[in-house]
């Protein structure tokens, strides 16, 4: 048993002397109110992922056959019931010592959110410190990973990675999860480009991806929101709308279209905000 006392003098007079039967107690001195945490282990993941192996996955999304991921981790039998929680990605490059420089290959996590029964699958970016809102009482993170360019790994670069996640405590996230898709050169007029996530993540907003030479043009492109059933409108990119991004309707996706040909050739794409 262990007293504890407000921060200040310890209760000294809360232990028994040198000999006593009673049991004996050990005074701290730290804030009231704040139980221990035991690390059982059971709050998070993370494995190293060899660079041939990253390649390997981009190979096999390019490939066509689907993207192919790898388990990170599964965390069983949270305590409670299912309630809301939040997964926190990380990940360090090896050569860098942290997350930056060029990268090669773009990182997706697939996170499978079970409460019950009911099971909920979907895709986010695999960015540093990214906390995703789930309800879920046991969940599995996956790494799924392809080249930005037209899907394609590329030929050198790609480094080994550690790849982990935390869960924790719900807190609102400070920016909405997002999924970013690959990029590919437009060179037709009106042709458009946009990948899309699995069926089962829901897109809220779409912003446009475009790298092309200076001088810089938005109105050279356009951003067409479409749907299955017929549905299709198209927004005259500029500075303002290309950084605040266009609310999506239910059932509809986005993709860059080429509306002048002086800007032929540009890689375009498109990322989303993600609603979980």
């Amino acid at each position: 048993m262990t007293v504890r006392p407000t921060i200040g003098t310890p209760n000294w007079s809360a232990v028994p002397s040198q000999g006593s039967s009673t049991a004996r107690l050990i005074p701290v001195v730290e804030p009231v109110g704040l139980p221990a945490w035991v690390n059982n282990a059971q709050w998070g993941r993370s494995t190293r992922v060899p660079a041939d192996t990253l390649t390997a996955l981009a190979v096999a999304h390019a490939g066509g056959g689907g993207a192919a991921y790898l388990e990170v981790g599964t965390v069983d039998a949270l305590p409670g019931p299912p309630r809301q929680r939040a997964i926190t990605l990380w990940r360090v490059d090896e050569s860098l010592g942290f997350e930056g420089g060029v990268p090669t290959l773009q990182y997706h996590a697939r996170i499978t959110a079970r409460s019950g029964s009911s099971v909920s699958t979907f895709e986010v970016d695999w960015r540093k410190f990214a906390s995703v809102p789930v309800v879920c009482d046991s969940c599995t993170v996956e790494l799924g990973a392809w080249g930005q360019n037209n899907g394609a790994p590329p030929s050198t670069g790609t480094e080994a990675a550690i790849f982990g996640f935390a869960i924790g405590q719900y807190a609102a996230p400070v920016a909405p999860p997002s999924w970013t898709g690959d990029r590919a050169a437009l060179n037709v007029i009106f042709a458009g480009y946009g990948a899309l996530p699995p069926q089962s993540t829901a897109m809220r907003r779409a912003y446009p991806m475009i790298e092309f030479s200076p001088p810089i043009n938005y109105a050279h492109f356009g951003l067409r929101v479409v749907n299955d059933f017929g549905f299709s409108q198209v927004f005259a990119l500029n500075d303002a709308l290309a950084a605040s991004g266009v609310p999506l309707p239910s059932d509809c996706r986005a993709e860059v279209i080429l509306l002048n040909v002086g800007s032929a050739g540009a890689l375009c794409g498109v990322w989303y905000d993600i609603a979980v």
